[in-house]
Parts: C-alpha cells; structure tokens; sequence
C-alpha cells in the first residue's frame, strides 16, 4: 500500500483456496496495519476473509 501515493478506498480479494484462515486472517491483519498507517488512512474493504 505504501508505493500507492493518494489511495482513498482499497478493495483486497483473498483467494484462501491454498491457505488456512488464520493465514488469511493474518495477511489481511498485516494490510489493515498498512492501510493504517499510510498518511491518507484509505478505507479498506477486504473479501473472503473468514474468522475461524
């Protein structure tokens, strides 16, 4: 997220077809992270995350 320079809104598609929900979980956690501390602070929509 950090090389895109004015991000307002940020939409993320996991394709958990390989993965465990806790992978998917802690990869989105790590976006949101960015996503939050990115200067603009874009709105993040992420789908096909699961909780457990």
């Amino acid at each position: 997220i950090e090389h895109l320079p004015y991000p307002k809104d940020v939409q993320v598609t996991f394709q958990n077809r390989d993965a465990t929900s806790s992978e998917v979980e802690a990869a989105a956690a790590v976006i949101r992270k960015e996503a939050n501390l990115h200067t603009n602070h874009p709105r993040l929509t992420p789908y096909g995350v699961m909780k457990e």
